[in-house]
């Protein structure tokens, strides 16, 4: 799609490493392997070191990695202003944007904003975490959750995108050398759990995300910032059709390799369309969301 569209989105393809600072979350990892293997999960692009090996290629002390090579990274706002800016070149008459305009409710197909009211033949539910504010029914089901994140000054070295502690923080290199941080929820006593506001730092996460870029060996701490994630039961997207429209939501925190297939569902169920037409490779019925099951 980045190509097809030709998207200025800072997409850079990488290895992942997961890095294990126990040995006991390296026997675990090394387990998941064997479980992607056993199910038939694509092995071959996967690698795994040990010390001295990979403290080495991890660029931080460690006793094990795992390493994939399927990993990138891209610039999120650049690639939907990118996508946005096309379609209003295809077709001009036929798409609008309201930009600070807070839907206050929905009635049917009623939109209510502080700006007036839309009325649409079919609405998508893109909200993630706020879904629960027009869905109700929705509360229990995706859960709000804070992340944070801090960005470090320029390294001098090239890091590839790694996770640590069982996914705890994470780091990701963009192309002007700076590191992107995440994670550390767990020292929060909510873990940010149900946190909705995104205007406030946790401070306690903030000091575990500063120690923890001076322990992988980043800059000084530029940015921080918070911002709110769709957390569902299931652990996989809520993509389900709802009275007048769908909801496309719930990623759980890993919306970048998620939103493609769960979009192409979304159209789907939009559209109406036979699924042997449109459903995607991999989208089974484990991934949609019934009224039983909510």
């Amino acid at each position: 799609m980045i190509r097809e569209e030709e998207l200025d989105c800072e997409f850079v393809r990488k290895e992942h490493y997961n890095v294990a600072f126990s040995m006991d979350e390296f026997e675990d990892m090394k387990k998941d392997v064997d479980m992607m293997r056993n199910i038939g999960g694509p092995v071959s692009e996967v690698r795994i070191y040990q010390n001295p090996e990979a403290s080495t290629m991890a660029a931080v002390k460690c006793e094990g990695a795992v390493v994939h090579t399927y990993s990138g990274s891209i610039q999120p706002y650049k690639m939907v202003t990118g996508l946005l800016s096309n379609l209003f070149k295809k077709f001009p008459d036929r798409i609008k944007l309201f930009t600070h305009t807070p839907v206050e409710k929905i009635e049917n197909n009623t939109i209510h904003t502080d700006r007036g009211t839309i009325i649409a033949e079919k609405i998508v539910y893109a909200t993630n975490a706020y879904t629960f504010l027009l869905l109700p029914q929705i509360k229990d089901v995706i859960i709000p959750v804070r992340g944070q994140v801090i960005q470090s000054s320029p390294v001098d070295r090239s890091i590839q995108n790694s996770s640590f502690n069982y996914g705890g923080e994470y780091l990701s290199q963009i192309p002007t050398k700076k590191l992107i941080i995440g994670g550390a929820r767990r020292f929060s006593s909510t873990a940010e759990i149900n946190e909705i506001d995104d205007s406030i730092l946790n401070e306690k996460v903030s000091v575990e995300l500063q120690q923890f870029c001076e322990k992988v060996g980043g800059g000084r701490v530029e940015l921080e910032w918070t911002g709110i994630m769709g957390f569902t039961k299931f652990g996989i997207p809520v993509v389900k059709e709802v009275d007048g429209g769908v909801i496309c939501a719930g990623f759980s925190g890993h919306g970048m390799p998620r939103i493609f297939l769960s979009a192409k569902e979304a159209a789907r169920l939009i559209l109406q369309l036979n699924e042997a037409q449109i459903t995607p490779s991999g989208f089974d019925q484990v991934r949609r969301i019934t009224p039983d099951n909510i």
